[in-house]
């Protein structure tokens, strides 16, 4: 096996590792922005509570 057919065999495998990686972290980005756009009211409701609470007492 030649040098120009070990780079032939391996460009593949890299493109695939490539894309995978690109798409984890895009679908991870998307994972956390929607995380953060659903649990900040929540976060901010609780916190409300809390002083209200304080306040109350």
């Amino acid at each position: 096996m030649t040098l120009a057919d070990v780079t032939l065999n391996i460009w593949p495998m890299l493109l695939t590792w490539l894309v995978s990686i690109v798409v984890f972290l895009v679908v991870g980005y998307y994972f956390v922005k929607f995380l953060v756009v659903k649990l900040t009211p929540l976060v901010i409701k609780i916190k409300h509570q809390e002083e209200k609470k304080y306040v109350d007492e």
